[in-house]
């Protein structure tokens, strides 16, 4: 399967930012308590930042299984049909 390696790479990404989000929330509190923007602090940052991360990769996969994913293929065309009846 050679179309896995960017998923694992991307997924890797992301579970690792997350790792690092949880990390520091649990080792240096205060740096998280920072204030950035206004209300904003460096936590709220990280999260907003993770969750657009996770959104850019879920976006990549829809349309990388697109093209390299047959069984992705195979559960669009049948949400596809349930969604006409």
């Amino acid at each position: 399967m050679p179309h896995a390696r960017p998923i694992v790479a991307v997924l890797a990404t992301v579970f690792g930012f997350y790792l690092l989000n949880s990390l520091l929330a649990t080792a240096v509190p205060g740096l998280l308590a920072v204030r950035l923007l206004g209300a904003v602090n460096a936590g709220i940052g990280l999260v907003l930042l993770l969750s657009a991360l996770s959104l850019a990769a879920t976006h990549w996969y829809a349309r990388h299984s697109r093209k390299h994913d047959p069984l992705a293929a195979q559960v669009r065309v049948s949400f596809e049909r349930e969604g006409r009846q």
